[in-house]
């Protein structure tokens, strides 16, 4: 097993609030295989934070009979930490590793740490993302990040195990060889079993491009932090500062808990599935955000639960309280029915899928969703903005 520790002089991530950067490690693993039961770990990157600079260790492993150490040495050094940080690994790494660890008798919980996987909180606004898919490299380059590997962690599959047969033959042959140049495309492509013959790139050449291809990854990682800050306004990670009212619509303006990386506007349909699903639309940009929600304007009703409580009146077509119609003759009153008992009201009003705003209305009697009145009052009401505003998001 071999240990590389490199500093990150110029390397200064943006964390969120919420994270403590000296008691957190990213992290990311490389494996010849998706399960831990045929496969080997031959690498583990870390970044973290010590003496208030970055530094970038890395544990790789020369002959896969050492995978037992290399689990050792990542196990005991990262438990001074208390927050791992990673893409997919909820999925992938920490059930990988912790195969291993039992595979070997290494006593060790991941389970005692927090743990931050970037991709899975990400994972349900996808569609909002303008991106091909979630891979990391897919965020990075929305992020605008440029990497200079050009592998994949199946291509390096085929890169290690070229390095295991060059550094044995090196060992019996010619000894430890410098490192050659950095292959050309058509030698990786080789490498890559594309071509007939495996090129003659030395073993160091061969690791530089995995240990590569890891520090890639894991440098990454902090940059990707920043797209948790969707994922936070989403969920509702804002404050209301104001809201406009338009012709057709209303908008809320939100103050966010972080910056995002990359402007976007996110439109969805709110209660879709129900009578009366409507197109909502909200725009991220710096820390602020503007929550557009349509206003429907006409005639709505509120119907009476006490329905019992009122006759129906069939010379007027009206209800009216017993109290009342108590004293017309029972030829022209009867017992009321529930979609009889309700009261108009016109105006302009915003929708909601409870009744969580009283009174509340709808459009046509037993609907699911139900409307509020857009009043002065609720627009300058900073707090029912903000509770309003979630509402709204949850549908995201």
């Amino acid at each position: 097993m071999q240990t590389f520790i490199q500093e990150l002089p110029e390397f200064n991530p943006v964390f969120p609030p919420s994270i403590d950067q000296n008691r957190s490690v990213f992290f990311d693993i490389e494996t010849t295989g998706l399960s831990p039961a045929s496969s080997f770990l031959y690498l583990i990157g870390c970044v973290f934070r010590e003496n208030g600079r970055f530094r970038l260790i890395q544990w790789f492993s020369d002959d896969v009979r050492n995978e037992k150490e290399l689990l050792a040495a990542f196990t005991e050094w990262i438990s001074r930490f208390r927050c791992l940080i990673h893409y997919n690994g909820t999925a992938f790494d920490i059930p990988y590793l912790t195969a291993k660890c039992r595979k070997h008798q290494i006593a060790f919980d991941f389970n005692s740490f927090e743990s931050i996987d970037i991709y899975k909180r990400i994972l349900p606004y996808r569609r909002y993302i303008p991106a091909p898919n979630l891979k990391q490299r897919s965020m990075e380059e929305f992020l605008g990040i440029s990497r200079e590997d050009p592998f994949s962690g199946q291509d390096l599959i085929a890169v290690y195990t070229a390095y295991l047969g060059r550094s044995r033959y090196e060992a019996y042959h010619t000894g430890p060889s410098e490192e050659s140049p950095v292959p050309s495309p058509e030698q990786l492509s080789s490498l890559l079993g594309t071509q007939g013959r495996i090129p003659d790139i030395s073993a160091a050449a061969l690791r530089s491009l995995l240990l590569g291809h890891n520090r890639e990854d894991v440098k990454h990682l902090p940059a990707l932090l920043s797209l948790l800050a969707y994922a936070d306004c989403f969920r509702g990670g804002f404050v209301c500062d104001g809201a406009r009212e338009e012709a057709d619509a209303v908008q809320i303006l939100l103050c966010c808990t972080s910056a995002f990386p990359v402007p976007l506007t996110a439109e969805f349909e709110a209660f879709a599935g129900t009578e009366h699903a409507c197109r909502c639309s909200l725009t991220l940009s710096g820390e602020r955000a503007v929550l557009w929600i349509p206003v429907f304007e006409g005639e709505v009703r509120h119907y009476y639960e006490n329905y019992k409580d009122y006759y129906y009146l069939t010379e007027e077509g009206m209800i009216s309280h017993k109290s009342v119609a108590a004293y017309v003759s029972p030829r022209y009153r009867r017992k009321a029915r529930p979609e009889e008992c309700y009261y108009k009201k016109s105006g302009r009003f915003l929708p909601q899928a409870a009744a969580c705003r009283t009174p509340y209305y709808v459009r046509a009697y037993k609907q699911k969703i139900t409307y509020f009145e857009v009043t002065e009052e609720f627009l300058l009401d900073l707090k029912d903005l903000t509770q309003y505003a979630r509402h709204i998001l949850a549908c995201l």
